[in-house]
């Protein structure tokens, strides 16, 4: 899990955001993954993307939220939860997918875990990591 402000200050030197910090795309790989190696959720990385430089830029630029998780490892796909504080507790959950055969593409929109489980036919993944629990959902 890594917070909208880490990623900020991963990518940029500068509070204007217009300075990238030299291999910041190997800084956030290694620190994502660490997270989850030290929760002992991920023993190997081999089923983890290294996410490319314009999709990270791309997240950051484009999409709106507090929290990025890796909620599910497919054998063709990543799963990712971006959450969004509401306030009270509440939180709201985009799932955005990246595909192993087509990296530099983001799959959005899709809101609830039953959206995830009908694009995968019902498949179950090879690691699914579970979300915080003290993060109540609410919708849009």
């Amino acid at each position: 899990m890594l917070t909208t402000e880490e990623m900020k200050r991963i990518i940029y030197k500068d509070e204007g955001q217009l300075i990238e910090n030299a291999a910041w795309v190997d800084h956030f790989y290694e620190l994502f993954l660490e997270r989850y190696h030290a929760l002992n959720i991920i023993k190997s990385p081999t089923h983890v993307l290294k996410l490319h430089k314009t999709v990270l830029l791309e997240l950051v630029r484009s999409f709106h939220f507090d929290e990025m998780h890796l909620f599910k490892i497919y054998s063709n796909a990543n799963v990712f939860a971006l959450l969004t504080d509401k306030g009270g507790g509440y939180w709201s959950y985009e799932f955005i997918i990246i595909y192993k055969e087509d990296q530099d593409t983001i799959i959005s929109g899709y809101n609830t875990i039953e959206d995830i489980k009908k694009v995968f036919g019902e498949k179950e993944p090879i690691l699914e990591i579970p979300l915080p629990v003290h993060r109540k959902y609410q919708e849009d």
